[in-house]
């Protein structure tokens, strides 16, 4: 998953654990630049984010306008979230969180990547980790 400016500028949220063939690392995340890079500046078109606290998770929406909705979670402890949309797509980016529903338990690790379904009341959550939810506008 990577955010992008017209600038060719590219901020890499999460790279699949891949190994830079020259230094035998990983590659180095972007996370905060990427979210900075969608924020803007005074004197342009502020977008609706706005920051609230759900149970022991902070969220922040990123952009909520056409076409879509983004939301970072940041989890620590317990939460739940709901999918009221046709789908939601969730992308972990850092730390562990148990994903708990219909008596199923999912780890949700850096680069695990879920299409979220209405089907579930709610979906909960334990543990510390991060992760963005997109889901389109009606």
């Amino acid at each position: 998953m990577e955010i992008q400016e017209s600038a060719d500028t590219t901020y890499r949220l999460f790279d699949f654990n891949r190994i830079d063939p020259v230094t035998q690392n990983k590659r180095d995340l972007q996370v905060q630049q990427g979210i900075d890079a969608i924020t803007l500046t005074q004197g342009q078109q502020q977008l609706n984010q706005k920051q609230e606290l759900i149970e022991q998770a902070v969220v922040k929406t990123l952009v909520d306008q056409p076409p879509f909705t983004l939301n970072h979670w940041s989890v620590r402890g317990k939460s739940r979230l709901t999918c009221r949309q046709p789908f939601t797509l969730l992308v972990a980016v850092a730390g562990e969180i148990d994903l708990n529903f219909n008596g199923q338990r999912l780890t949700l690790t850096a680069g695990t990547t879920l299409l979220l379904t209405p089907e579930n009341d709610y979906y909960y959550l334990s543990g510390h980790g991060e992760f963005f939810l997109a889901w389109p506008h009606s």
